[in-house]
């Protein structure tokens, strides 16, 4: 039998006792939120695309679904250098290339959001009372962080979420933080056009109000 090994691998040393390693698991974090910055390139782009090719849409509509989408690839083609999804760079440098995806994903939220605004009122008809839907960008806190905040002490509360899956694979669940775990979920049919009840479950967390 081969041997295995369960420590890294691919050890670097540019000196001698001057061993670079920890590639794969070095700033999980940040490795996570590089893919979070590259799910948002996809699934933007594919707005991007839809909206450059239809012959309707106005020069300056172009140049700025054009510029949300360079200043993504910026971001995104930056980290991919051997020092940054890597790990392996200081701390100063790694808090940089984060700064750099939060703030391309702010600036690209702008264009994205409309065109999502759009695409719901054509599929469904449906028009956020807020003008623009909203983007939660923190997957990695609680819902204290999202908009749906601002709502917790409400009764009776309800909300629309907007999902955007740019997979050509079927998507079957989806987790959305919320402040309470009671609550009734529908999607939207788009063969019968109504709002039909769903299956949900409390993930993470116990519902102390019921």
């Amino acid at each position: 039998d081969w041997p295995r090994r369960s420590q890294h691998l691919f050890p670097y040393a540019d000196s001698v006792q001057n061993v670079w390693t920890g590639y794969y698991t070095s700033r999980a974090n940040y490795k996570s939120y590089i893919r979070t910055g590259s799910r948002a390139t996809h699934a933007s782009n594919q707005l991007y695309a839809e909206q450059v090719l239809n012959q309707a849409t106005a020069e300056t509509e172009v140049k700025k679904v054009l510029d949300s989408k360079y200043t993504m690839l910026d971001a995104m083609g930056l980290n991919q250098h051997h020092d940054a999804v890597s790990g392996t760079s200081r701390q100063l440098v790694a808090d940089d290339y984060v700064w750099r995806i939060w703030k391309a994903l702010k600036e690209n939220s702008y264009e994205y959001t409309r065109l999502i605004t759009d695409k719901v009122k054509l599929e469904t008809g449906m028009v956020s009372s807020a003008g623009n839907w909203t983007q939660c960008q923190a997957t990695n806190s609680t819902w204290l962080d999202c908009p749906v905040a601002s709502h917790s002490a409400e009764k009776n509360f309800s909300m629309s979420v907007a999902i955007h899956n740019p997979s050509t694979n079927d998507l079957k669940k989806a987790k959305i933080a919320v402040p309470k775990g009671n609550y009734e979920a529908k999607v939207f049919n788009k063969e019968t056009e109504q709002f039909e009840l769903a299956p949900v479950s409390v993930l993470c967390h116990e519902d102390w109000d019921k």
